[in-house]
Formats: structure tokens, C-alpha cells, sequence
């Protein structure tokens, strides 16, 4: 009992924190507070190891995580967490599918954009992913 109780009490934890970290990144505009609040808590629910814990909720976590990243344009965490998003997604096919565009079209915006160093070619091959999985779905 007393085991079920601290579950729940860190999920509700992690919830309350992917909220404010939300509320920061969409309202405030508050992009680095957001993105240690995601990160708080993505730990949290990593941290809790239990059978049939949503997946979901930390593959939506990474991918907030993400755009976080990427609006306060520190690019290089963005692609990682992309990338991480990207890879549970693609354990999921093809239920995904359409979220695995999304984010492959997102990496390589953010390729192109890069101040330092931007990676055109691997931009390409990202967006070509994109664009192929996009015509699998929708002909």
C-alpha cells in the first residue's frame, strides 16, 4: 500500500511539474525554466519502474523537451532529445508514424538554423525521411 502511495505520488509530481514546465514554455515564454522543469519531470517518471507506466507520457515528455530546447535555441540539446523521441517512436511503428514525420521534419529545420555549423546534408536526409514517411501515410 504504502509502495502504491509513493507511486502515485511521484507521478502526480511529474505531472504537476510537465505542467508548469508547459505553462512556461506556452505562456510565458520562459524557454530555460521550462526546459529544467520538462527535465525534472522526465527524471521523475524514469525513475518510477513499474509495469504498463504509460510510455507515452515520456516519449510526449521528450518531445516537449524538445521544442523547449529548440525555442531557447540551444540546438544541439534539441536534436539529442529528437533524436531519443525519434528512436521510442520508431519502436512503435506505425502507430506513430505521423508523430516520427513530425519530429524528423523538426530536426531538420532546426539543421538548417543553427548558428553554428549548420548540417545541411543531414538536414536533407532528415527532411527526405520526413517526406517519405508523409507519402506512406497519405499516398
Amino acid at each position: 500500500m504504502q509502495l502504491t502511495k509513493s507511486l502515485d505520488n511521484a507521478l502526480d509530481t511529474a505531472l504537476v511539474m510537465q505542467k508548469m514546465g508547459e505553462i512556461q514554455m506556452d505562456k510565458l515564454h520562459n524557454y530555460a525554466d521550462a526546459k529544467k522543469m520538462l527535465l525534472d519531470a522526465l527524471e521523475i517518471r524514469r525513475g518510477v519502474d513499474v509495469e504498463g507506466c504509460d510510455r507515452n507520457e515520456v516519449t510526449n515528455l521528450l518531445l516537449l523537451i524538445a521544442q523547449a530546447s529548440t525555442l531557447a535555441k540551444d540546438y544541439d540539446d534539441a536534436l539529442d532529445f529528437y533524436e531519443e523521441h525519434i528512436d521510442l517512436l520508431e519502436s512503435d511503428i506505425p502507430e506513430h508514424q505521423h508523430r516520427l514525420a513530425d519530429s524528423l521534419l523538426e530536426m531538420g529545420n532546426i539543421l538548417v538554423a543553427m548558428d553554428e555549423n549548420p548540417d545541411y546534408e543531414l538536414a536533407i536526409e532528415k527532411l527526405i525521411d520526413c517526406v517519405d514517411i508523409k507519402r506512406n501515410l497519405f499516398g
